[in-house]
């Protein structure tokens, strides 16, 4: 028995009363009371208010015991059954789904994690909606698993942990899923809690697809009635058009839009009646009536019709009808920001309200029936379809003149015309969406945790727990969450709780509960101290972020830096579709962006400047605009989000920063189309007067062509060839990498015959040419660089000193005078003097004692070292240098000459400093390159130069340095003889290098900038450039002095790719030399960007065969195998041009085994003969060099020159296949019994196994490491 049903007995009992006794006064017998009692029997209306006086009991009470309804309740049944049933079923169904608010299972902490430097992540990541993942359930915002996982990936590994406290619609778990990694979701709102769970639960796809037939089955008669209007044709209504009616506020007839959408000219509404022309907003609302049927018959046609009477009818019968089951009843009014007075004049105050009577007939059914489903994993995935539905059967289905497209997302508007669609063929087609995308769910051991909490309150989950952290929280006032999800909190039965929603408010009050600016910020900051807490120190954290409001902007960063992060790297974000505010950016319409940023973040181990971000000067937004429009950035939405990515990333204010300013600036440089793209003004940016490069190509004159002399059977028998670096021709002019001709000479004299024909397709500075012109041989010189081509050219054509020293000294005599005020200083006793050069320092503020010092002055003048540990000069605390804040960069010390010739050395006055500083660009009335120098090149990447203000060539120089340079090539530019003024060109190219802020303070002098790199160091020493000139020009009258071609004929010079060689013949060289890219170890395009951008013509990236460490596949970087695929085209012309029997000579060095086998295979490919191999020892050392002679990087010094021959029969070159750590043991021991070679340490060893190697055509490389392992080993007898 109940215990619900012994209540009257209990009560009897309690009071002392028998039942003979309380039956006796009822004037019934005590069987007939003892079954009223145990509820067999129902008593009268008249019997229960008599048990109840006698038992002192509530009425209503003892009528529930006896299983009859209290009379008002059966009264409301009989005025209105159908509600008062749906209030029964709503006790039940109201909460159908309830989430949890904290993780089942929860991450425990986790030490610190060391990352070894950011790895290398696209520039701009670029994604696609059109995904199944995607498609399952709309959101108002959403970022793709595709631009999640990279970050995933690249910051955790499998089996971690992944969260995102403003998790939305899942899709960071859906990739750690992906990715094989657990993760933690959480949201304020319960839509997205629902949203997430179902796409990061699985599902059995077979179960599922059992329970909508089942559900099916339960709705099918609703389903009927409501759609199908006459059910002998048996056609369904699939959606239906209705059109508001407004009435005209000059002659008060109603107007259907339908009937005037056609004439709308943009706002402006003209009534059929009277004519008066009106905004549509100045007409009142009357009505809203059916004008178009859409209809279907067994198959996906659907034809349009007029309504017909049957289905004007069927809507009043449906609209006249009660709903017999729970419907949400969530208010909708001024205390919600998307409300408008539009909604109150359409009736809308309800959730109901936003549906047809037939539609919310329709989803309480399906509901309905969906919770009484037993199983609850189906029970909770139908109601994710259900959900997924939900907007689309609203009245926020905005017509399309051309088709339904979907729902507004991110608003609550509801259009003039919208679509009223069928629901359960919604239903249907998303409930197939997710049976296709739990079919497809990751199949892995990793599961999500979702739970409903705030982002500023995590405490369920431990400190230091979680590996890495994505989010995507709310953009200020793009998006009302709380809103937009109103219509899925309602059917879920829970509404978000607006006070914690974190937002800033336009249209609702603060008296009423909305948020301002300084409110966001403060709820932000809270939200990202939780996040900085359960995220493990050292692991990363992305925020994907959008705002075209710098007042957002510098709340985000703000809460960022109060958080206690940083940030390290920002990237642009392209999702492929704008959402409906990025297509009115698009438009015009309004100043919005369609691209998202995302802020990679770490945890701050530098102190924060007390003085707050610095400003983006006006020259620095200048500057990010003019790289954006020259990485062809055209829309003010994406140079805008481009410049502000840049502000972001160097630690800048971006207070100002706005898409107006933007767009104002951009008005200075750049032109717009008719389609609102910008495109630069060639007319305001300044060019050089011509393409210095032109005249060093002869495009007319055929090239010379093998005249087939015989060729030797076997390469030189010497193993090590040696190659100094301090001859004349050597020192000429700078450059990253050079084989001195000395070693070239050699295999030129053994390969070939005077007058035979020698290419070298990737020709750098042209010492091939040299070696060949020196033994009276034709060259033919390609390189894809420009600058190559000017020094090739000048490196091979002689040129007499006197004319030289004499066209020098026209332009000296012409600058002398404006060279010393330029280069003006004092010496110690106030004399005037001339600069030689002056170090620039940083300047920084101690951590400990805010008092700010040069760098200059804690260095070791002597040694010029630069300790990683500092003292400050004031207090004496010793830092980590990187933890002294940078505040300015000034001149420290100077090294000047006197008028009598003599040098002397000073530090920097305040005069100097003064001067110094008032050189600005502005003031620069000759011409100075500005070619763009920014994040799409590795090594701006490489060497931090955001960090130096670098945005163009131009931000290489001090002002000083550039205003002195563009004075010089203006001279150049004057001198009628071509030899003497491109002689001057090769030693103003050289001295611009110089010139620039890379050139480093050495202690024992001869500062010079590091080859190789685009470097600027802390202590950069700006030289006299005219001084430097003037040396340089005596360097090059002693090598020309020396230079005596035994060919009267001069190389040939070309600019193109060695992987299209199209002006020479087929068979036509006799021998080919060449030094190829060595892979990552030098960017050739980037480096020769200094000497390019003054010459007027600059390296195409685009064919360069590099492997870019830095630069991302999406920002135009190269992987191993595009290496790999431009090293075979290369070596395929080389072999095409080649004659039969002819042999090419390869110099080559790298540590890393893949690029070995890249070059290998490409060389097999092209069918090339393997042969007894050489090396080159340089003798000096490169930067790089000194490196791996160090230690400190596997660098390879010694060169590998592989000797190939083109077959004239079938290869049968020996290979050594699948060597193991046995086989390089025997190698190293081979290569360590010569002694020269093992003196050169673990250098000569690499060089000489791989020389080994590649001589037998080996198909298997070791890496450095590997040798420099074994080796260490064989030091300490281990082997």
């Amino acid at each position: 028995m109940s215990t619900k049903k012994m209540n009257i007995r209990m009560r009897r009992e309690t009071l002392g009363l028998t039942i003979e006794h309380v039956a006796q006064r009822l004037g019934v017998d005590k069987s007939y009371l003892s079954r009223i009692e145990t509820g067999q029997r129902a008593a009268t209306d008249e019997q229960a208010r008599e048990i109840a006086d006698i038992l002192v009991m509530p009425v209503e009470l003892v009528l529930l015991e006896c299983g009859r309804l209290p009379s008002d309740v059966r009264g409301a049944i009989q005025v209105d059954a159908a509600g008062v049933t749906a209030v029964v079923r709503s006790h039940v169904e109201q909460d159908a789904v309830v989430y949890p608010t904290h993780p089942r299972i929860a991450p425990a902490p986790k030490p610190a994690l060391d990352l070894q430097g950011d790895p290398d992540l696209p520039a701009t990541v670029t994604v696609s909606k059109a995904t199944t993942s995607y498609r399952a359930h709309s959101y108002h915002t959403k970022v793709p698993p595709s631009a999640i996982i990279p970050f995933i990936e690249a910051f955790s590994k499998a089996g971690d942990w992944v969260a995102d406290p403003f998790c939305g619609s899942g899709m960071t778990g859906v990739a750690a899923l992906s990715s094989g990694r657990h993760a933690l979701l959480s949201d304020l709102s319960p839509a997205a809690v629902h949203i997430a769970r179902n796409y990061t639960t699985p599902c059995n796809s077979d179960d599922l697809a059992q329970a909508l037939k089942e559900v099916e089955a339960l709705v099918r008669p609703t389903m009927r009635w409501l759609y199908t209007p006459d059910l002998h044709d048996g056609r369904n209504i699939e959606y239906t058009t209705w059109s508001d009616v407004f009435a005209c506020v000059s002659c008060s007839k109603p107007i259907v839009y339908w009937d005037v959408v056609d004439s709308v000219d943009g706002d402006r509404v003209t009534c059929p009646s009277c004519g008066a022309v009106a905004r549509k907003a100045e007409f009142r609302w009357l009505d809203e009536v059916p004008v178009q049927t859409h209809v279907s018959q067994g198959s996906n046609r659907i034809s349009s019709h007029s309504p017909t009477d049957a289905e004007r009818d069927l809507i009043s019968q449906t609209s006249a009808a009660p709903i017999p089951y729970w419907v949400p009843k969530g208010s909708f009014g001024q205390e919600r920001e998307m409300w408008r007075a539009g909604h109150k004049a359409m009736g809308i105050s309800s959730v109901c309200d936003f549906y047809t009577r037939r539609n919310l007939h329709a989803l309480a059914a399906l509901r309905h029936a969906i919770v009484t489903v037993a199983d609850g994993r189906i029970r909770e995935a139908l109601l994710f379809a259900f959900t997924a539905c939900a907007n689309r059967a609203s009245k926020r289905y905005q017509w399309n003149a051309k088709r339904p497209t979907n729902v507004m997302s991110g608003t609550l508007y509801v259009s003039s015309l919208r679509y009223e669609w069928n629901v359960w063929s919604l239903f249907r087609r998303k409930a197939a969406d997710l049976m296709r995308y739990y079919a497809a769910f990751p199949n892995t051991t990793t599961q999500a945790q979702v739970f409903q909490r705030s982002a500023t309150n995590l405490d369920c989950v431990a400190t230091d727990a979680v590996d890495f952290v994505f989010m995507d929280p709310p953009f200020g006032s793009n998006i009302f969450y709380a809103d937009s999800s109103l219509l899925w909190d309602a059917w879920l039965g829970t509404l978000t709780d607006q006070a914690a929603e974190i937002v800033i408010n336009k249209h609702r009050p603060r008296h009423a509960g909305g948020k301002n600016v300084t409110e966001y910020g403060e709820l932000m900051t809270q939200a990202f101290g939780e996040v900085a807490r359960m995220l493990r120190h050292g692991g990363r954290s992305v925020l994907a972020f959008s705002n075209s409001d710098d007042r957002v902007w510098s709340a985000m960063q703000d809460a960022i830096s109060d958080a206690g992060f940083e940030v390290r790297s920002v990237h642009l974000l392209n999702k492929g579709q704008p959402s409906i505010k990025g297509v009115k950016g698009q438009l015009g319409k309004e100043q919005v962006t369609r691209l998202d940023l995302m802020l990679c973040l770490a945890h701050r181990d530098r102190p924060v400047s007390t003085h707050g971000r610095p400003a983006a000067a006006q020259s620095y937004i200048d500057n990010a605009i003019a790289a954006a429009l020259a990485a062809g950035a055209q829309r003010t939405d994406h140079i805008y989000s481009l410049v502000l990515r840049d502000a972001l990333r160097d630690g800048l204010s971006v207070t100002g920063i706005t898409m107006p300013k933007i767009e104002a600036r951009c008005m200075l440089v750049a032109e717009r189309d008719a389609h609102g793209l910008w495109n630069p003004n060639r007319a305001i940016l300044p060019q050089p007067s011509r393409d210095f490069i032109t005249g060093y190509l002869d495009l007319e004159t055929p090239l010379p062509v093998a005249q087939g002399t015989p060729v030797p059977d076997a390469p030189p028998s010497e193993r090590s060839v040696a190659g100094g670096r301090n001859s004349s021709v050597y020192l000429a002019h700078s450059y990253h990498t050079k084989v001195p001709p000395e070693a070239i000479k050699p295999f030129i004299e053994h390969f070939t015959k005077p007058g035979d024909v020698v290419l070298d397709p990737f020709s750098g500075s042209g010492m091939t040419g040299v070696a060949a012109a020196l033994t009276g041989r034709h060259a033919i010189l390609n390189d894809l660089s420009p600058a190559a081509a000017h020094l090739a050219w000048n490196h091979t054509r002689a040129c007499k000193p006197a004319d030289l020293k004499a066209g020098f000294k026209v332009i000296e005599s012409a600058l002398t005078e404006r060279f010393s005020e330029i280069y003006a200083t004092t010496d110690d006793n106030g004399a005037p003097a001339e600069i030689q050069w002056t170090i620039w320092s940083t300047k920084h503020r101690c951590p400990n004692c805010s008092k700010e010092f040069l760098l200059w002055d804690t260095v070791d003048q002597k040694t010029g070292r630069i300790a990683r540990d500092s003292t400050c000069p004031r207090c004496f605390v010793e830092f980590d240098r990187r933890r002294f804040e940078v505040v300015d960069n000034v001149p420290a010390w100077i090294s000047f000459k006197r008028a009598d010739g003599t040098r002397g050395h000073k530090s920097a006055e305040v005069s100097d400093v003064t001067r110094a500083r008032a050189f600005a660009r502005e003031d620069i009335k000759e011409w100075f390159p500005t070619t763009p120098l920014g994040p799409d090149r590795e090594m701006f990447q490489r060497c931090a130069l955001h960090l130096q203000g670098i945005r163009t060539v131009a931000d290489m120089y001090t002002a000083r340095n550039l205003l002195a340079l563009s004075l010089i090539w203006a001279e150049i530019q004057k001198v009628k003889n071509p030899r003497v003024q491109r002689a001057l060109a090769f030693a103003f190219t050289n001295t611009a290098w110089h010139g620039t802020r890379m050139r480093r303070f050495n202690a024992r002098g001869g500062h010079r900038p590091l080859t190789g790199t685009l470097y600027v160091p802390q202590l950069s020493s700006e030289a006299n450039v005219l001084a430097v000139m003037r040396k340089k020009i005596n360097q090059l009258c002693a090598f020309y002095s020396g230079f005596k071609p035994a060919s009267e004929h001069s190389p040939r010079v070309m600019v193109g790719s060695a992987t299209s060689l199209e002006r020479i013949s087929e068979n036509s060289v006799d021998y080919v030399f060449t030094d190829p890219p060595f892979g990552s170890n030098i960017f050739y395009a980037d480096c020769n960007i200094i000497w390019e951008s003054w010459l007027g013509r600059v390296t195409d990236r685009t064919l360069e065969a590099v492997i870019n460490k830095s630069l991302g596949q999406t920002a135009g970087g190269k992987t191993l195998s595009d290496y790999a695929d431009l090293m075979a085209s290369a070596l395929e012309e080389i072999a095409r041009v080649l004659k039969p029997g002819g042999w090419a000579t390869i110099v080559f060095h790298n540590t890393d085994a893949d690029v070995w086998s890249a070059l290998r295979d490409a060389a097999a490919a092209a069918g090339f003969e393997f042969h007894e191999a050489a090396s080159l020892d340089r003798k000096q050392q490169s930067h790089k060099g000194y490196k791996g002679r160090e230690g400190k990087e596997d660098v390879a010094h010694f060169d590998v020159v592989m000797n190939l021959r083109k077959p004239q029969g079938p290869v049968d070159a020996e290979r050594v296949q699948e060597l193991n750590e046995e086989d390089l043991i025997d190698l190293i021991e081979h290569a360590a019994r010569n002694a020269t070679i093992a003196s050169n340490g673990v250098q000569g060893i690499h060089a000489e196994v791989m020389r080994q190697l590649i001589s037998k055509g080996s198909q298997w490389f070791p890496d450095f490491a590997d040798v420099r392992r074994i080796w260490n080993r064989r030091a300490l007898g281990s082997i």
